[in-house]
């Protein structure tokens, strides 16, 4: 913590040596770090300070662009508690009822059933401890304090309306987009709870948001993280990236590669996993020269989710021609281009009538229509090196370079286990950007002082029963 650091400062020996500080330094009092540390928000100074590490490295010769590289992802626990909805339409309201007395409270004085708010939402009942002590009737109750409580928030932004002034109050903007999410004001009902990207997760940090992996469900962040693969060089890290839960992998790519570009790290060989490869990344990295390798996400269409359906993959297609042909060699009827929101799209249509009378049209088209339509290929802008990716990864070779990718894990191991990586100290993007920038250039410091010693940074693993038997 910051009490224990600035302490640390005066009393140990080794930090003073570590800072270049005199033996009869006094210290400094703990809040200057936390300034410190908005300084380095402010004006964006963490990540310069991280690319002046990188830059030295590279001077020192521990570093070189052209290489292979990995980039992996852990999720990062926010900084706030996990609140259900009747907590989160509570915290939220009664954050503006505090902003508006602090600002206006003669008005908020005036209002109708104001009297009953400072009782009403002070200490509360929280909605577990409702159903835990009370069953059902407990969550009957929960519900019509959720349903009072979302009328009360309505009225409140009601009669706000017509004063600039108030409604420019961040907690009354927060108020205002909470409700647009929960409740239905023209029907007076409360809507479904909201997910993905836009929905709010907590008052007090407007940037976490809830992410589910592997069956596994947060609030909070996501942290990206990149590094060297080198057998003669110590293993730094490049890119230190902090987005909200909800952005898929695949968004991630461009921007790290541009950040590459700039640092002049650009890899010769990206490793990767499932969640980031698609066909746009592997274009731009082409573009780069750089060798995107990951296995692309299986085909998820109704044919290839079939054992025996009969998928994009298992029809020849003819570019120059123009032209597409089925598994028994009929050829398609046409074949149309267009653009859409996700780019270049391509329609190839098979005839109805041959489809219909198929012997594999139950394995080939998954259409709930009456009619029986011909089979429909939709074919996206980089179909043809998706393709050829698809077919690479089918061979031994591709695995075998692969392999390199695991030992990513290791390092989000170690930034977990020794650095807190994945607890959030601090609320907002930019603060918990800072934070895991911290820990990046903290790992790559201890990398290499370590390599400069000949020694090699190994998993420390607690003995396990039969080596305490042959101890004892």
């Amino acid at each position: 913590s910051d009490r224990q650091a600035a302490a640390r400062v005066v009393l140990r020996l080794d930090w003073k040596y570590a800072l270049h500080l005199p033996l009869t330094y006094t210290g400094f009092d703990a809040s200057v770090l936390c300034e410190f540390r908005d300084r380095l928000e402010q004006h964006g100074e963490a990540q310069q300070l991280f690319e002046r590490e990188l830059v030295k490295l590279r001077e020192l010769g521990l570093l070189r662009s052209r290489g292979r590289q990995r980039t992996d992802s852990l999720a990062v626990l926010g900084a706030v508690r996990e609140l259900t909805r009747l907590e989160l339409l509570r915290d939220t309201l009664r954050q503006a009822l505090g902003a508006l007395e602090r600002q206006a409270l003669p008005w908020l004085s005036a209002q109708e059933g104001s009297s009953e708010w400072a009782e009403r939402y002070g200490d509360w009942p929280q909605e577990e401890r409702l159903v835990r002590e009370h069953g059902e009737k407990g969550r009957a109750q929960a519900q019509r304090l959720l349903e009072a409580t979302a009328k009360d928030g309505q009225q409140l932004l009601e009669g706000l309306r017509g004063r600039p002034a108030l409604e420019a109050l961040p907690e009354v903007q927060v108020l205002r987009q909470v409700w647009e999410q929960h409740w239905e004001a023209e029907t007076g009902q409360l809507l479904p709870r909201p997910t993905g990207a836009a929905a709010l997760c907590h008052p007090k940090d407007l940037q976490v948001r809830r992410g589910v992996h592997g069956g596994r469900a947060w609030e909070g962040y996501r942290v990206h993280l990149t590094e060297t693969v080198e057998a003669d060089l110590p293993r730094i890290l490049t890119d230190v990236r902090v987005v909200p839960a909800t952005t898929p992998d695949c968004r991630v790519v461009p921007e790290v590669l541009e950040t590459l570009r700039r640092r002049e790290l650009l890899p010769s060989e990206w490793l990767m996993d499932s969640g980031y490869v698609s066909g746009a990344n592997l274009a731009a990295g082409e573009a780069q020269g750089v060798e995107v390798l990951g296995p692309l996400l299986a085909d998820r269409s109704p044919q290839g989710r079939a054992q025996e359906g009969l998928s994009l993959e298992d029809f020849e297609l003819d570019w120059e021609a123009q032209e597409a042909r089925c598994p028994r060699g009929v050829r398609s009827s046409s074949w149309r281009e267009s653009r859409d929101a996700r780019g270049a799209r391509i329609e190839v249509v098979f005839p109805a009538a041959v489809c219909g009378a198929c012997p594999l049209y139950a394995q080939c088209v998954h259409s709930q229509h009456a009619s029986a339509p011909g089979r429909r290929l939709h074919l996206r802008e980089h179909h043809r090196r998706v393709r050829a990716h698809r077919q690479a990864q089918k061979e031994p070779e591709f695995w075998r370079r692969y392999a390199a990718r695991a030992g990513i894990e290791a390092t989000l191991h170690e930034g977990v286990r020794d650095h807190g990586l994945r607890e959030a100290r601090y609320r907002g993007q930019e603060r918990v950007t800072v934070q895991e920038v911290f820990i990046a250039l903290a790992l790559n410091l201890k990398r290499t002082l370590a390599w400069c010693q000949g020694k090699k940074i190994r998993r420390k693993r607690r003995p396990g029963l039969r080596a305490l038997a042959q101890a004892a």
